[in-house]
């Protein structure tokens, strides 16, 4: 049976905080890293700017992704903290701080020696940064059992029911891992403190690398489905544009057509920039994340022993399997620009055709005016010749014609002459307007002929 009141020969508890420094396309954040520090209990104000200060010296003289662990505290390492009534007073706690590649790393500690480990229960804060934060308890005891490390972190960290089936080996050393939420926590149970300092670096290291991998595919995916939504939104501008009836030539269906090809026209920009954006930042994740697996890779040599088995299931399996997503996910959004520049050139293209159909009309209505100008001034033309014909070769029609209807040995009256010259005008009109008749049923008819024999030539076999 397990007694956790049990003193422990040592137990340390961190909290490993991780906020991104530079990189992922971020610029320098060292606001965030003070606000990070002034919500630290205990850790006065001069050791707050101490801090600033180390990390601008750090980060000016080396480069963006410099190799190694940059403490930067000056002497021993560490900041103790200042008794602030949240643990117990037998409970030594300190703050390490340090610049790992693009990381700002607070490592808060909180130790006891010959002492049961539930002191450390109210030792952990509720601290916010970019990268998330995990907490390693390393526990010194000749018990490894599963009960003893399920016992430890129910009284550390107050978590019960768990599931501690993932245990790994770490030094020759049980390490066990549980989720909380957004937080992961690590107990490593050891039979004695063999530690000479130099595994901190790399156990630091493949911690910061994890929590940067866990970051960059939560970011992926949200990339990825915020590209979607751009994506289908270019589908759709695409398909409604297929679907517009560009046969219709009117000029209201014309009008209409081009008020919709605008507001298509306005939007696939945007939604092609945007998705381009999502591209970009899924590249730069997917590279931090291949990165960041190598760079914990180079840790192993110094820190795990034969039979070690630390963060290999999550190095080996679970990251070439969020590496393979990335890359598929950039595949399945690649064809969205294309689909956009397709859409633009539709556009163009239908704004050509409906120019060109617009100026044919325009030229046909033109030569159409011109024909029915250039048939109504011939027939007028010819009526108004034969009526001058009339009028030069029979000057007075209607006398003529009274003299030849006129009896013989019978003689009439004589109209009055304003009669006779407005009836030799009404004989001359008549002329000429029946000419013109003429000539226009001569005219329809050689059209109404013309269009039989091109439709008969066009329908006849060849």
């Amino acid at each position: 049976m397990v007694n956790p009141s049990q003193p422990v020969e040592f137990a340390c508890l961190d909290q490993l905080v991780f906020q991104l420094h530079h990189g992922l396309g971020k610029p320098v954040d060292h606001d965030g890293i003070d606000r990070l520090l002034g919500a630290v209990p205990g850790l006065s104000d001069q050791h707050r700017k101490d801090i600033i200060r180390e990390l601008i010296h750090a980060s000016n003289s080396s480069s963006r992704f410099h190799p190694g662990l940059t403490p930067l505290a000056p002497g021993d390492g560490f900041y103790a903290l200042e008794t602030t009534g949240h643990c117990h007073a037998e409970v030594l706690q300190k703050v390490e701080p340090f610049l790992l590649h693009d990381t700002f790393i607070l490592d808060l500690s909180s130790t006891v020696a010959i002492r049961p480990a539930s002191l450390l229960r109210e030792c952990r804060y509720p601290l916010t940064s970019s990268l998330g934060q995990c907490t390693l308890l390393t526990i010194i005891s000749d018990d490894a059992s599963e009960a003893f490390a399920a016992a430890m972190i129910a009284e550390v960290l107050g978590i019960a029911d768990l599931d501690l089936s993932r245990t790994e080996i770490l030094r020759g050393s049980p390490i066990r891992e549980v989720d909380e939420g957004n937080t992961t926590h690590y107990i490593w149970i050891k039979s004695k403190q063999d530690s000479d300092g130099r595994e901190v670096q790399h156990i630091l290291n493949m911690l910061s690398c994890r929590a940067k991998i866990d970051f960059v595919v939560q970011q992926a995916a949200i990339c990825f489905s915020e590209g979607k939504r751009h994506y289908e939104a270019i589908e759709s501008h695409l398909s409604q544009i297929s679907e517009l009836k560009i046969s219709e030539n009117t000029h209201l269906a014309r009008q209409e057509r081009i008020q919709i090809l605008e507001a298509h026209l306005a939007a696939l920009p945007d939604h092609a920039h945007q998705l381009s954006r999502c591209e970009r930042d899924m590249g730069i994740h997917l590279l931090t994340l291949i990165d960041n697996v190598a760079n914990a890779h180079n840790s192993i040599p110094f820190l795990l022993l034969e039979g070690d088995t630390f963060m290999g299931c999550f190095l080996d399996q679970d990251c070439p399997i969020h590496q393979r997503q990335i890359e598929h996910d950039l595949k399945v959004l690649s064809p969205g620009r294309r689909y956009a520049d397709q859409a633009i050139s539709a556009i163009r293209t239908i704004v050509t055709l409906d120019s060109q159909k617009q100026q044919l009309a325009l030229e046909e209505a033109e030569k159409a005016r011109e024909q029915t100008i250039r048939k109504t001034l011939t027939i007028v033309g010819s009526g108004l010749t034969i009526s001058g014909l009339a009028a030069s070769t029979r000057p007075r029609p209607t006398e003529k014609l009274l003299q030849r209807l006129q009896r013989p040995h019978h003689q009439a009256a004589a109209p009055p002459p304003e009669l006779l010259w407005l009836s030799d005008i009404a004989i001359h009109a008549s002329l000429g307007l029946l000419a013109a008749l003429l000539i226009f049923f001569i005219w329809s008819l050689g059209g109404r002929v013309g269009s039989q024999l091109g439709w008969l030539r066009r329908a006849a076999p060849r």
